[in-house]
């Protein structure tokens, strides 16, 4: 099973059990260990796209810009999923602090970017919805 199926933004946001949260932290705890036991290999894994790093740094890149994301564009409804996030982003920074908090960063930025863009599409359409009169457009 491939970790994009497994943990995705939307994944921690949608945990609705203590058990689920955990299940995430130590899927990522384990594929980290399997990449840091094969940390001189750079980007063994196809689904990743090549960035010249070690794999697990790739890889610890790859969750943390998703956690960003998840915290950012989401409201974390349970305390549980708090504790899993709070647990990814101390065995990130472990890893490799500053790795881990620039992607985090770039998953906040791009969130907000997103919610921007969603935003601008809202007001143009209700700019056209107003501009026409609801009987040219049925």
């Amino acid at each position: 099973m491939h970790y994009t199926r497994v943990f995705n933004p939307g994944t921690l946001l949608r945990c609705d059990s203590s058990a689920d949260a955990e299940i995430i932290v130590d899927y990522v705890k384990t594929q980290l260990h399997f990449r840091l036991m094969n940390k001189f290999r750079v980007d063994v894994d196809p689904e990743m796209p090549a960035d010249g790093l070690p794999d697990y740094l790739t890889f610890i890149r790859w969750v943390a810009d998703s956690t960003g994301f998840a915290m950012e564009s989401g409201y974390v409804r349970h305390d549980f999923v708090k504790n899993a996030v709070d647990c990814l982003i101390l065995l990130g920074a472990e890893v490799h602090s500053r790795h881990w908090n620039e992607a985090f960063q770039q998953g906040i930025t791009r969130a907000r970017e997103e919610k921007a863009l969603d935003e601008a599409t809202n007001q143009l359409r209700e700019m056209f919805y107003q501009s026409y009169p609801l009987s040219d457009l049925t």
